[in-house]
C-alpha cells in the first residue's frame, strides 16, 4: 500500500488534462479494487473524483490532487502563527516593490523623465517578476503538496474493510491551487446535504512530525470532532495538535465548509515555530511514509470508534 511511491513514480505532475486523466482513471481503479462506487463530477472546469457516498457517509475524507506551479518563493506555512504568516506575505510584496520600483524610477524618471515611462516601467517589471516568479513554471516536486494528502486519502480507503467504507466518503479536489475551486464548485453543488458532515482534509501531512488538526467552529460542535480528538493522539514519535481554524490558518479546501478540519504536517524550528517547508519549490522531495502510517492508523481508530 505505499500509494506515496506509486503516486510520485507514475504522476509526481498532476497539471494538464493529460496529467489529471491519467491520474483519475488509477483512482478509480483502486476504487473498482476496493469494489467501493466512485465517479468523476465535472462542474465547469473542474473534474474531482468522489468515492463512496458523501451525501449519507458520517464523515468525508479529503486531498487536493492537483499539484501548483513553481514559486520565486517558497510557500512557507506557518498553520498556527497567523502573524508570522502574513508578514512573510507582505514581506514577499515588498521585495516585489523594491525590485521593480528601483529600475523605473533610474530609467523612467531619471533618464527619461516621463511620469508615464515610470508608471509602464514600474508595472511591467512587478507583473512581469509575479508571473514569472509564480505562474510560469511547472514544480516537478510534489512530494509533499499533495501527493502526500492523496496517498493518505488512498491508503484509508485501502485500509477499510466493507462494513466501515459505508460510513465514510471520499473526495479527491481539483483545481486548488488555483483558488480552492474544486471544493468551491462541489460546494456549490451539494451545499445543503453536507453541511452537516465532518470533513478532514489532507494537505501536505508528509513532512514533519508534528501533526496539526484545524477545525472550524461548526466542525468543533460535531459529536464525531469529539471522537476524534478521543483517538487522534501523540506517539510513535508524533505530536498531535488540536486549534481552531479562528486562530490559525490553512489555506486548503477545508476553508469551503462549514465542518471542515485541516490535516497539516509541521516542522518545529529551534524557537519553536511550526512550519511546512518547501512548498511550490524544487525542494518538495521530501514525503515520510511513516506520516501516512501513522495518520492512517488514527484515522482507522477514529472510524472504528
Amino acid at each position: 500500500m505505499d500509494f506515496l511511491k506509486e503516486l510520485n513514480d507514475k504522476f509526481p505532475i498532476r497539471k494538464t488534462q493529460t496529467q489529471k486523466d491519467a491520474f483519475r482513471r488509477y483512482v478509480l481503479g483502486k476504487a473498482a479494487e476496493k469494489e467501493v462506487d466512485a465517479k468523476i463530477e465535472q462542474n465547469g472546469k473542474n473534474k474531482n473524483v468522489v468515492i463512496g457516498n458523501p451525501l449519507t457517509a458520517e464523515v468525508i475524507f479529503t486531498a487536493h490532487y492537483d499539484t501548483p506551479n513553481a514559486s520565486l518563493f517558497p510557500n512557507l506555512m506557518m498553520p498556527i502563527n497567523k502573524g508570522l504568516f502574513y508578514a512573510y506575505q507582505f514581506l514577499i510584496i515588498a521585495v516585489l516593490l523594491l525590485v521593480s520600483i528601483t529600475p523605473a524610477i533610474v530609467i523612467g524618471m531619471g533618464v527619461l523623465q516621463s511620469e508615464i515611462a515610470y508608471a509602464g516601467i514600474f508595472l511591467a517589471l512587478y507583473f512581469g517578476l509575479f508571473l514569472l516568479g509564480f505562474k510560469t513554471f511547472i514544480n516537478k516536486n510534489n512530494a509533499n503538496d499533495n501527493t502526500s494528502g492523496v496517498a493518505t486519502v488512498l491508503t484509508i480507503m485501502k485500509s477499510l474493510d466493507k462494513e466501515k467504507l459505508s460510513k465514510v466518503a471520499f473526495i479527491l479536489f481539483d483545481n486548488e491551487e488555483k483558488g480552492l475551486l474544486g471544493s468551491k464548485a462541489y460546494k456549490k453543488d451539494h451545499k445543503q446535504e453536507i453541511k452537516d458532515k465532518l470533513l478532514i482534509n489532507f494537505d501536505c501531512v508528509g513532512n514533519g512530525d508534528n501533526i496539526l488538526l484545524l477545525a472550524k467552529p461548526k466542525a468543533e460542535e460535531n459529536q464525531n470532532f469529539t471522537r476524534l480528538k478521543t483517538v487522534f493522539t501523540s506517539g510513535d514519535g508524533f505530536t498531535v495538535g488540536f486549534y481552531s481554524s479562528k486562530k490559525s490558518v490553512a489555506n486548503s479546501d477545508q476553508k469551503n465548509f462549514e465542518q471542515g478540519v485541516a490535516c497539516v504536517a509541521c516542522k518545529k524550528s529551534k524557537r519553536g515555530i511550526l512550519y511546512t517547508p518547501y512548498i511550490h519549490t524544487a525542494k518538495d522531495i521530501v514525503a515520510d511514509d511513516k506520516n501516512i502510517e501513522f495518520i492512517t492508523n488514527k484515522i482507522i481508530e477514529f472510524v472504528n470508534s
